[in-house]
């Protein structure tokens, strides 16, 4: 196991039985010489860290930087599984495989990431501003270093004086990662950090450069312009897969062998990729300090010498073993001694037993579940117990009960889906209401190699937390049952692909109209993107049993994105360095015989492209195409009547042959098949005249356009998604980066009558900026917000909609919680405990709605409604005017939510709140009113200006009434029959009873409640009403653009993103609520959303046997222990005055308190 590790000298210096258990190791030069040279960062199999070597700037993270000659601790890095180390001039930066990113060294240039501008930090920290990001690669360079994030963004800082960050300027320094400036949406798989220049890779084979260029290395000429501040592309080079720096010089190793390079050779300078050499297999990667570039070609090595001559170097086995032995630092940054899938050197896949997995999992879930607990005091001990018996922990001194069991968390389970490895069961979450898929997988009658499988989709599922896999929240040994709880998913393919044909009127073996084919098109383009996925990881992840049942169908659609990959049983880690070079070959005839490829069922050696045959067999069955005879290449036209498909269904019937290949190594990448799909895929633009387009997608200017099929909904925009925010005034303050990123916003006015934005992003963080009067963007304060600030507790909350009344703000998520703030002087915040203090400038969940399942909220001035899904109406906030409807009034606010009561227990479908009244619609459409009715807007024949309960408004009984809006003076009625009514003040009259004004109306605004503004829209046109009850044309064709362009606030309309199910669910088209953004565009097909924080969504806290247990970041120290050590730790004694350090540092903590 240590052979490798023997090669370079500095392992001399690791203590032998330490060797033994090294599995990933980084070796890298010092800028000084000492005895020692060079350093070692090292990883062993109990996931410590340790380091060793010259250190000179802190290299080791061992908090000083003197040379050390044998191995030290890194405890910073310990349990955090490191997978990868890069290494700039003097710091380094390391990232886990949880893709958070930490860096230590020297940091003048801020090189380390950290927004701080002190010089030498010498142990690791986490780089904040990725928490949130999902980093996949990192690189470094002399000074500076680039990241790389799953979505193909690329992030640079440090130093930036020749433009190496590609921020779009040459500023000396960036102490904090910043978008690098790529042209228009490109999407990078490979960054490559050189000494003061940068290169990045696209996902097309495409290379862009920046840094600079005084040798014209960046592969153009700049006319002598030494600096390159952008990302710019190098038109001469295209199919490209690696690129390596070498001092003044770059080399470029095409797809199909062909080596190039430009920069400074000799005398010359070649400022246009020139070709070096043909047949190459391989490019080195740079090295920083030994400008040396080495090919692997023939299967020999050879080395690139300075005048651009190449000369074989015997006695190397592989690039690898070339740099450990002659210039003893390690190649590529990094040498796994393990490969990753594998329990121990056996090289079997079938080798580890039942009882080692079982512990594997119990190690898993104790790590997660008992950080609470100190390691000082009581353990978590592993059961060695057979799978039959052994439970999941328990802790040595005091013994607690079994408190994770699924009887406990879970409710109403309800049997979706079952299979060999077990059942799954949709079941919803006691404590967070949630609903999840739980597998439930019986271990007592399976075989080792059975139980083997079942343990493998739960270790595949932890690595692979992505929005392509359905997402992996927990898993835990009850017995001899392993339960484990993923996203739940309402559908997968094969049920899609039941109902298609007769959803589109279409006969099997019939030609597909362009409707569906487009939909078809997109289902294709998000499985290749979902396994590519799985292929681009390192090392690999083989799935091994694609089948339509495999692939669901997610409701929460995010980035435009609703498929997602499961069941991972079958998986395996595919080592390329493994499979490729020993014996080792994957397990024989395993997955699905429909689905199989012809390698694997005859038990040859075989890789990931196993998969691409699979995907083959999916795409015939998407598209209804005998996948082997599809009667090439003379195939007939498609569709005698849409000849616009014939030519990309001929591209597409070449390009699923070429995928069922019986040779695997003729099958094309998922990646070389996307890159094609404007050649199979046809253009949107086609479909936008096509009525039968806008019948089958319920087409509506106002409205996303929504695809159903089967209860399955995928979402696209038609509008350009950026103008449309930006004619909002307040939205010219956020950049038009994170606009592209924005999901749902809500503009509104505040009770100082200033503009205020609150909106939500595809990756799930909450941002305001604007007036804030009363503190309703709950940034903390009152105080006007000239830029966006974050708005961390409804962060990861699945915000799906904004409300606001005159000075408060409520938020509703997609698990029915509800969180408020602002001014609570009158209860509006429905917390009776801020009463105290008569406001809360930051959000709070409404406690008395967790056990409810809240399915709309409405705001008037200062009073709130919530509906639930079983039709009850709760009220809270003032009530002088009776608008709570619980039968009183007085100015006594109600703090509290309060049931209110319905004549005859009627079920509400939407509730209306506006300025001081309210409204409900049952689902006969009926109406029914109560709150202030001085100027007759309750559409009531009664006395008095108050009504404190509901009542029915008896002229409207039988009218069908769809949706309700309300000004300050009156209230409008539109029926279903495009009918609309009025009641209140007109001019100088009143209508007491509801009159008609209007017939034809297609739909009926909502009131704002600051601007009273009312619309309506009749003949495609917005029409607003008039205080005489009169239309005026506006010459709008939206509410949207309406609302936008005269109020400056956004058309208050429900997007609904669920089908009905059942009586109970009910939709309100006109609710005051948030719009919703969904970019489908083709260019946003590789967009994704890191989701680090997911797996935290649930099975932080529980209840059993009348305890609660609370999960929590665990923190090893208090201030009180600080404090009480702080005296002798400075030498001083009680009452002394403090020296200048420990001032300083008593500051910082006082400081961080306040904050």
């Amino acid at each position: 196991m240590s052979t490798t590790l023997d090669t370079f000298k500095i392992s001399d210096y690791i203590q032998p039985d330490i060797k033994q258990q090294v599995t990933y190791f980084h070796v890298f030069d010092d800028l000084k010489n000492t005895p020692i040279s060079g350093n070692i960062l090292f990883v062993t199999t109990d996931d410590k860290v340790y380091g060793l070597g010259v250190n000179s700037e802190g290299q080791l993270g061992l908090g000083h930087n003197q040379p050390v000659t044998s191995q030290r601790e890194i405890q910073e890095l310990w349990d955090h599984r490191v997978r990868h180390f890069a290494n700039g001039f003097d710091f380094v930066l390391a990232i886990n495989e949880d893709n958070h990113v930490f860096s230590w060294g020297r940091n003048a240039e801020g090189q380390l990431g950290r927004a701080v501008t002190e010089v030498l930090f010498m142990r690791p920290q986490n780089i904040a501003y990725f928490n949130d990001i999902n980093i996949s690669q990192i690189s470094c360079g002399y000074y500076h270093s680039l990241a790389l994030t799953t979505d193909g963004q690329v992030y640079g800082w440090g130093g930036n004086s020749m433009g190496q960050v590609g921020c779009g300027d040459n500023r000396k320094h960036v102490i904090q990662p910043i978008l690098s400036k790529l042209p228009g949406d490109i999407k990078i798989k490979f960054i490559y950090a050189c000494r003061f220049y940068s290169f990045a890779l696209s996902i097309t084979g495409l290379v862009y450069s920046w840094g600079n260029n005084g040798n014209n290395h960046l592969g153009y000429n700049t006319g002598g312009e030494h600096y390159v501040v952008s990302p710019r592309l190098i038109s001469t080079l295209s199919n490209v897969k690696n690129v390596t720096g070498s001092g003044f010089k770059t080399f470029f190793l095409t797809n199909s062998g062909e080596l190039y390079v430009c920069g400074k050779v000799a005398q010359e300078v070649i400022d246009t990729p020139r070709q070096l050499a043909v047949n190459v297999q391989q490019l080195s990667r740079d090295n920083h300090y030994k400008d040396v570039a080495a090919i692997r070609k023939n299967d020999s090595i050879y080395q690139i010498l300075p005048d651009n001559q190449i000369s074989r170097r015997d006695g190397y086995q592989d690039i690898e073993d070339f740099y450990a032995k002659l210039l003893q630092i390690t190649y590529n940054n990094s040498i796994y001694l393990l490969p990753l899938n594998t329990d121990n050197s056996s090289h079997r896949e079938s080798d580890t037993s039942s009882d080692e997995s079982i512990e594997v999992i119990q190690r898993s879930y104790v790590k997660s579940k008992s950080n609470t607990m100190s390691r000082s005091s009581d353990h978590w001990s592993r059961s060695t117990a057979n799978s039959s018996t052994s439970s999941v922990s328990t802790i040595s001194g005091n013994s607690l009960p079994e408190s994770n069991s699924y009887a406990i968390l879970f409710r109403n389970p309800v049997l979706v889906g079952s299979g060999g490895f077990g059942k799954v069961y949709k079941v919803r979450h006691k404590i967070d209401k949630h609903r999840y898929a739980v597998k439930i997988v019986e271990l007592n009658d399976f075989t080792e190699s059975q139980k083997q499988k079942a343990f493998r989709e739960m270790k595949v599922l932890v690595k692979v937390r992505s929005e392509y896999v359905v997402q992996y929240y927990n898993s835990w040994l009850e017995g001899s049952v392993l339960y484990i709880q993923m996203e739940f998913c309402s559908q997968n393919l094969q049920n899609i692909l039941e109902v298609k044909p007769q959803e589109f009127n279409r006969q099997l073996g019939e030609a597909m109209d362009c409707v569906e084919y487009l939909i078809s098109c997109e289902i294709l383009i998000q499985i290749l993107e979902s396994v590519k996925y799985l292929h681009e990881l390192n090392p690999q992840i083989i799935h091994r049993d694609l089948k339509p049942e495999n692939i669901l169908i997610t409701e929460n659609v995010r980035n435009g994105r609703f498929v997602k990959l499961c069941d991972f049983g079958l998986a395996t880690v595919h080592d390329r360095r493994v499979h490729y070079r020993t014996t080792r070959q994957h397990t024989a005839d395993v997955g699905d015989l429909r689905y199989i490829a012809p390698e694997v069922t005859q038990g040859q050696k075989y890789n990931h492209k196993c998969d691409v045959y699979a995907l083959a067999l999916i795409g015939g069955k998407i598209f209804d195409f005998d996948i082997f005879n599809l009667g090439l290449p003379n195939s007939p036209p498609y569709s005698e009547t849409l000849s616009v498909l014939n030519a990309p269904v001929l591209k597409l019937k070449g390009t699923l042959n070429s995928m069922v290949n019986l040779q695997w190594n003729q099958r094309p990448e998922c990646s070389e098949v996307l890159s094609e799909y404007n050649e199979w895929s046809i253009d949107r633009n086609i479909l936008t005249n096509d009525p039968r387009f806008r019948r089958t997608l319920q087409y509506d200017q106002d409205e996303l356009i929504v695809v159903t099929i089967t209860g399955t909904m995928t979402t696209c925009n038609t509008c350009d998604t950026l103008l449309q925010l930006y004619s909002y005034k307040i939205a010219l303050n956020i950049s038009a980066r994170l606009i592209r990123c924005v999901k749902i916003y809500h503009i509104f006015d505040d009770s100082m009558n200033e503009k205020n934005i609150l909106f939500a992003t595809n990756d799930d963080l909450v941002y305001g900026l604007g007036g804030n009067g009363g503190g309703c963007l709950g940034a903390g304060h009152d105080r006007p917000l000239d830029t966006r600030a974050l708005i961390p507790e409804l962060c990861r909350k699945s915000v799906k909609k904004f409300v606001n009344g005159w000075d408060f703000a409520i938020a509703l998520t997609d698990g029915h919680r509800m969180y408020s703030w602002g001014a609570h002087s009158e209860g509006q915040l429905g917390r009776a405990a801020v009463r105290v203090t008569g406001v809360c400038h930051k959000p709070e969940v409404i406690a008395f709605f967790d056990d409810l399942d809240v399915r709309q909220v409405s705001a008037g001035s200062q009073h709130s409604l919530a509906l639930t899904h079983d039709g009850q109406v709760y009220g809270w906030g003032r009530n002088r005017e009776g608008q709570v409807g619980y039968g009183d009034t007085g100015a006594q606010p109600v703090d509290t939510p309060l049931l209110i009561r319905f004549p005859n227990n009627a079920k509400i479908k939407s509730i209306y709140c506006y300025n001081w009244r309210s409204f409900g619609i049952n689902p006969a459409g009926q109406v029914f009113s109560w709150g202030d009715n001085r100027g007759h807007q309750l559409g009531h024949e009664v006395s008095g200006d108050r009504v404190v309960t509901p009542q029915l408004i008896a002229t409207l009984a039988a009218a069908d009434i769809q949706s309700i809006a309300s000004s300050a003076l009156a209230t409008y009625y539109l029926s279903n029959t495009g009918r609309l009514y009025f009641s209140g003040k007109c001019d100088e009259n009143y209508e007491i009873i509801p009159k008609q004004i209007a017939t034809g109306v297609q739909r009926l605004s909502a009131g704002n409640n600051p601007s009273n503004v009312v619309t309506i829209r009749m003949n495609d046109t917005i029409h607003e009403v008039l205080a005489n009850a009169t239309l005026r044309d506006t010459n709008f064709t939206t509410f949207r653009e309406y609302y936008a362009k005269t109020c400056q606030v956004t058309y208050h309309q429900a997007h609904c993103a669920t089908t009905i199910g059942n009586s109970h669910d009910y939709l309100d088209l006109n609710e005051r609520t948030t719009v919703t953004l969904v970019y489908p565009s083709e260019n946003d097909i590789y967009k994704t959303t890191g989701h680090k924080l997911g797996s935290q969504v649930c099975c932080d806290f529980w209840t059993h046997d009348n305890h609660h247990y609370i999960q929590m970041e665990y923190c090893p120290q208090n201030l009180q222990n600080i404090l009480e050590l702080k005296l002798q730790v400075f030498g001083r004694q009680l009452g002394e005055p403090m020296d200048c350090v420990e001032y300083f540092i008593s500051c910082e903590i006082f400081r961080q308190i306040l904050e």
